[in-house]
This record gives C-alpha cells, structure tokens and sequence, in this order.
C-alpha cells in the first residue's frame, strides 16, 4: 500500500526543490563563470605577450637579419639569432596563446596538481613533527607528575605505616606490661609468703 505524501514531504520538496537546488546550481554557474572568466584573462596576457614577441621577430628579421653590415657586427651568434627569429615570426598569435592557456589550465586550480599535493604534503608532514613533539612532550609532562604523586604519596603512606607500627609496639608493650603485672603481684606475693616462712 502506498504511503500518502504528508505535510513534511511536502515541506522537503519545496525546500529541495527551490533554496538548495538553486544554491548548488548559483554556486556551479558562479564557478564556472569564474573560470572561464579567468581563463579569458589568462589567454588576454599570452595573447599580448606573444604579440610582443611576434612584433620583436619580425622587426629583428626584417630590419637586423637583412642588414649585412649588422649581421656582421653580431658575429656568429647571428645564425641562432635570425633562425628564432625567423621561425617565431611566421607562427599563428592566437594559436599560440590558446596552447600557452591550454597548458596552464589545471584541474587543481592555478597550479599543477602534483605542485598542490607536495605543498599539502609538506604541510601535513610538518604539522605531524610538530604534532609527535608537543605529544612526546606531554607523556614526559605526565609520567613526571605521575612519578612526583607516587612518590610523595608512597613516602607519606610509609611514615604513617611507621608511626601505625610505633604505636602499635607501644600497645603491645604495654599489653605485655598487662600480663607482667599478676606475675609482679604473684612474685611480690611469694617473696611475701617466704618472709613468713
């Protein structure tokens, strides 16, 4: 038999279905707007620096490579030179800032995830030396008082088991003076009973 809906599934729907569905989905777009907004910003800086390096290229090999005169004052080093430059003057911008935010784009965030890992790495494993020390320290802390109670308690339990043993010797001592006694009065009763002799 089917369970009728009640007024507290009701309720849940209601709250499911309008504040938390539309947090997790303002919460997934804000993320996501983010990223590409930041991705945008990334691609904007690689695309102007690679447009500065293209513009350097090509007016070092327009103006520098075509000179023989300043070829000839860079000596040997002009062959690498004019090479890279050459080479970096026909490469395509957006391309190349598109490869340069595609490598920089890591599902970790901003750095590479195994650059995350080791930091978190570090972190933890430097919090656990610091953790093993203050616990080290600790156990020393209360094996110390431990020892310090035992032994004041120890020592003030043996001078009462003293002065208990005293005062018992004492109440034996005079138990045995007790018992001496009648003997006493029988020897003072026989010394008596010699003089009448």
């Amino acid at each position: 038999m089917a369970r009728k809906p009640q007024k507290i599934d009701q309720i849940c729907g209601i709250i499911w279905n309008f504040p938390i569905k539309s947090c997790m989905v303002l919460v997934l777009g804000v993320n996501m707007a983010m990223f590409f907004l930041h991705r945008l910003i990334m691609f904007i800086d690689f695309y102007t620096e690679e447009n500065n390096s293209y513009k350097d290229d090509v007016y070092v090999n327009n103006h520098i490579c075509q000179n023989n005169t300043l070829k000839a004052n860079l000596g040997s080093e002009y062959v690498d030179i004019c090479h890279k430059a050459e080479q970096n003057s026909q490469k395509y911008i957006f391309l190349n800032a598109f490869r340069r935010t595609i490598n920089n784009t890591y599902l970790c965030g901003d750095i590479a995830c195994i650059e995350l890992f080791e930091i978190i790495l570090e972190i933890v494993t430097r919090s656990l030396a610091w953790t093993f020390c203050a616990g080290l320290f600790l156990i020393i802390c209360v094996l110390c008082l431990i020892i310090y109670c035992v032994g004041s308690c120890g020592g003030s339990r043996k001078w009462k088991r003293s002065n208990v043993k005293y005062v018992d010797l004492e109440h034996q001592y005079e138990e045995r003076t007790d018992f001496n006694e009648p003997l006493r009065i029988m020897s003072d009763n026989f010394e008596n009973y010699k003089k009448n002799i």
